[in-house]
């Protein structure tokens, strides 16, 4: 009987201790790194509470870990709390508090702890590191394994990153496929602007994943994001930029920006003062060669601010979001321009030009000023509501100067007479010309813009999976636009030579109004990747209103100096002299009333049974009635109508061999509609040597688009590749066909559809860490292009032909760097090979080969000091002009001198030390060639201090 009577008392005794113990003091805090600062996610942490006496037991448990941002959470008891923090790598770190039996929670702050000096040293040695690892289907990159100098940015660190390419457009793609920027989880005003500002040592690492939002009011597909993770001792900083160029005396350049780095509220305020000049183009297409000389002066200014309140990110509650952005802009720009032309006609014949030019172009303007609210209850499909507003005014003021002789097949003409002011002084060149024009013109224009729009969500489902979503949209703008211009033309024929002077000034209102109204219903399945689908409808319309007055005056001359003369007269021609142009002064007020429809489903848990495969799709119509009321002049006065159905189509499948292996496949199909105007029965002869005419039976086109892409990530080799293989086909492409008039020089353009044309690339990359210190990146992408043009063919030719033009372009690129912990050199070769040709045989296949191989660095000297240099070769062959067909040399150094403290970076440039005084440039598409040369870098130099 005692020894049961003795074990129910102590029964009895663990409860009254552990009831005892029930109410307890919760203790709250976070782990840093003594050094930085930073949080220490994944510490281990055991606590232990000593009661009076002598007694203790285990409160925490061996497996307790602090969170992702280093904060612990620890129920203690009645005594003395010990808690023990251990982790590889730092020494371990110990916390005593007397805590009672009050359920109250109490904040202790942070517990730093040291690193180990064995391990504090190894990581110094960042060729060891390894650049990027997997967890899960997350790619981390570390941000200390690419040996960037203190004071590098954000910018540069993502310009490394394996598998990461920057576009034409300045978008990033990963492994072909195009990302998201995000900062620490998601999108906002930082995204856009604190890349080239915040230094790159700020970030903890960067991470690529597939993300589904689930918020309403966001499209439902799965995108790839790359995401920025900012060190939380870095954020809520301010961050500056500064930066002063010269180039001579008479230019400069001023920018300074000031950027709040925040997750709560991030704002941006900055202004710029900057000229630039220095323009030389050579440009040769695919009907004709032109060759300019450009001098272009830019004075612009601008002062922008910026302002967002996110949602609380760490919390369910606050989920409002406020935005308010504006800019004002003020531009100044003037321009001149002396061109050459060839142009080549379909029966092979060739007509030669000269053009020269001048403008003067003012601007100011508040574009845009945005405001947007936004609040939901809770996240994901939340209740909730948001409006917003912009408006933009600009207010434009440009006046231009130009005149032109076109000398028919006569290269003589060309070649011995180069442009002068008058294009007239010599007698020769009249001799040979067909025609030559004087123009000077102004123009003046206010446009304002507005729109505004509310929206309302509710869930109408269970556990918040299901969304329906409404909301207007309304939007207004004005446009008050007025013209004026004088044209001087000679016309020449060998029997009779005739003038033409030519004084016109227009008005031009347009007024748009218009709303949408749109309902949107979501269903979302379970998990971080769920099925999804989404129906959308939108209705909307909008009229356009929209009238054009001319007003013209003509009189005659006989010979060139007259028309000169009368050119300058003419400026001070009263407006009762004036007559209105009945031919081409129109009125047109076109009426949208538009319906689409939007289907959209995505599934990431695998499709047909098959595990590991991600299926989107989209499928979509667009409904246009458009009605217009055109007049123009006693040629047209009509009221038309048109139905148009628009279906576009999307789709792709992702097939994960592997978690470091996936094979994805994506199409896509769109229908574009003609401009309703240029189906207009009209003709244009404002400019009576470019007559312009509609197309009553002008078609849709439409592109449809396949693509494959194979990925690979091998870590423990430290390689990401690609390969990637896409075919475009157009279809009725729209093109113009011009009818050249060899009597009169002039030129009468319609509109029309081509059969269309069709666009091969084969593509891939590679990027991989071959060495400790050495990075290989190679880029190689091969185009094939065939597109179907019309040439300009003689106003007297019976036939017109379709122009079938190829192009075939193999670029490469190829970079090697080398890297220690004070110095670092980049090598890249860039090859392209670019072959065109033309079916009609009015001028041969041409073949251009550029290439540009160089050598830059970068090596500390000091603590504070960072010389960098770059030296390239930049070379062409194949081109027309024989000035383009050669070797330049170009170097640039800087020195970078960081300063209080290392938080200011101030950075010496020297630009073009060579004082090779170009840039080069070229731009080769399926129809167009052009060749660009830059001149106005001499003495250029440029000073600029960040923090």
């Amino acid at each position: 009987m005692k020894p049961i009577f003795n074990r129910f008392a102590a029964f009895a005794l663990l409860l009254l201790l552990c009831a005892g113990n029930v109410r307890a003091d919760i203790l709250v805090g976070r782990v840093i790194d003594k050094a930085t600062g930073e949080p220490i996610p994944g510490v281990l942490f055991d606590a232990f509470t000593h009661q009076p006496g002598g007694g203790s037991y285990i409160v925490g448990s061996n497996k307790s870990r602090t969170d992702s941002l280093g904060y612990f959470r620890v129920v203690g008891g009645s005594g003395e709390t010990v808690i023990t923090f251990t982790y590889i790598g730092y020494h371990d770190a110990t916390f005593t508090r007397i805590t009672q039996a009050s359920n109250k929670e109490l904040n202790i702050g942070d517990i730093p702890m040291r690193m180990d000096a064995h391990l504090l040293k190894a990581v110094t040695v960042k060729g060891k590191r390894r650049q990027f690892y997997m967890h899960g289907d997350t790619v981390i990159y570390d941000p200390l394994a690419f040996n960037l100098k203190k004071g590098d940015r954000i910018a540069k660190l993502i310009s490394r990153l394996p598998g990461v390419t920057v576009n034409q457009n300045g978008g990033l793609s990963w492994l072909g496929k195009s990302v998201v920027m995000l900062m620490n989880g998601r999108e906002s005003i930082a995204t856009s602007s604190f890349l080239g500002r915040v230094p790159a040592e700020a970030v903890k690492d960067i991470q690529v994943y597939d993300k589904t939002t689930n918020n309403w009011g966001d499209t439902v597909k799965a995108f790839k994001v790359l995401d920025v993770r900012i060190k939380p001792s870095w954020m809520e900083r301010w961050y500056g930029e500064a930066a002063a160029s010269g180039q001579t005396d008479r230019y400069y350049g001023l920018q300074g920006t000031a950027y709040n780095l925040s997750d709560k509220i991030p704002m941006q305020v900055g202004a710029s003062m900057s000229d630039g000049d220095g323009v030389y183009d050579v440009a040769r297409y695919s009907q004709q060669r032109v060759r300019r000389d450009k001098n272009t002066v830019t004075r612009a200014q601008q002062v922008r601010a910026d302002y967002e309140k996110l949602p609380d990110f760490y919390t369910q509650q606050d989920l409002t979001n406020k935005t308010a952005q504006a800019y004002l802009n003020h531009s100044d720009t003037r321009q001149r321009s002396d061109t050459e032309t060839e142009q080549y006609m379909s029966d092979g014949s060739v007509n030669y030009g000269l053009d020269k030019s001048s403008s003067y172009n003012h601007t100011i303007g508040f574009s845009p000023i945005n405001l947007n609210y936004s609040h939901r209850k809770r996240r994901g499909f939340g209740t909730g509501w948001s409006v917003y507003a912009n408006m933009t005014f600009n207010k434009n003021s440009s006046s231009s100067s130009s005149s032109g002789a076109s000398f028919g097949d006569d290269p003589y003409a060309l070649s011995a007479h180069p442009l002068d002011d008058l294009l007239a002084a010599d007698p020769l060149l009249a001799a040979h010309a067909v025609n030559s024009s004087m123009q000077k013109g102004h123009t003046e224009s206010d446009n304002f813009q507005t729109n505004a729009g509310f929206a309302y969500n509710f869930p109408p489902g269970k556990k918040h999976r299901n969304a329906f979503d409404i909301g207007l949209n309304g939007r207004y703008s004005d446009d008050r636009g007025k013209t004026s211009s004088t044209n001087a033309t000679n016309y020449y024929n060998i029997a009779s030579p005739s003038s033409l002077i030519d004084r016109q000034y227009s008005n031009s209102p347009s007024h748009t109004l218009g709303y949408s109204v749109f309902a949107r219903w979501q269903k979302n399945g379970k998990g971080n990747l769920p099925d999804s689908y989404r129906l959308t409808y939108t209705h909307s319309l909008e009229n356009n209103y929209d009238k054009h007055d001319i007003y013209r005056m003509k009189e005659s001359c006989d010979l060139i100096d007259n028309l000169i003369q009368e050119f300058g007269r003419l400026e001070e021609t009263p407006l009762t002299e004036y007559e209105k142009d009945l031919v081409n002064s129109s009125y047109k007020n076109q009426t949208n009333l538009g319906n689409d429809i939007l289907f959209n489903y995505s599934r990431a848990k695998g499709l047909f049974g098959i595990k590991g495969i991600s299926f989107y799709f989209s499928l979509g119509a667009n409904h246009k009635y458009q009605r217009m009321h055109y007049r123009r002049g006693a040629q047209i006065d009509t009221v038309a109508h048109r139905n148009i159905l628009l279906p576009n189509a999307s789709g792709s499948l992702t097939k994960s061999i592997n978690r470091n292996i996936s094979l994805s496949y994506s199409t896509e199909f769109n229908m574009t509609a003609t401009d309703f105007e240029q189906t207009m029965r009209y003709t244009d002869d404002t400019n009576p040597l470019y007559i312009v005419q509609g197309n009553p039976n002008l078609r849709n086109s439409a592109a449809w688009v396949n693509s494959i892409n194979m990925s690979f990530n091998i870590p423990k080799k430290q390689i990401m590749a690609t390969l990637r293989a896409s075919l475009r086909q157009d279809y009725d492409m729209r093109s113009s066909l011009t009818y050249y008039n060899p009597q009169t020089g002039g030129y009468r353009t319609v509109f029309d559809n081509v059969a269309g044309g069709h666009t091969w690339t084969v593509g891939g990359t590679l990027d991989w860490k071959i060495a400790q210190k050495f990075n290989l990146r190679y880029m190689p992408t091969w185009d094939n292009r065939k597109s179907y043009r019309y040439l300009t063919v003689n106003e007297d030719d019976p036939e017109y032909r379709l122009n079938r033009q190829r192009s075939n372009d193999l670029v490469n690129n190829l970079n090697l760097r080398w890297y220690n912990d004070i110095c670092e050199i980049n090598f890249h070769a860039n090859t392209s090979l670019r072959k065109y040709s033309n079916s009609e045989g009015a001028y041969d296949r041409y073949t251009y080969f550029d290439y540009d191989i160089g050598i830059d660095g970068s090596v500390e000297i000091g603590p504070v000091v960072t010389l960098q240099s770059e030296l390239t070769l930049d070379g062409k062959n194949g081109y027309l002009q024989a000035d383009m067909n050669k070797d330049l040399w170009l170097w640039d150094l800087s020195v970078a001198i960081r300063m209080l403290g290392g938080k200011g970076t101030l950075t010496l440039s020297a630009i073009d030390v060579l004082r090779q005084q170009t840039n080069r440039s070229y731009y080769v598409g399926p129809s167009s060639r052009s060749e660009t040369r830059t001149y106005g870098l001499t003495d250029y130099y440029m000073i600029s201090f960040s923090y």
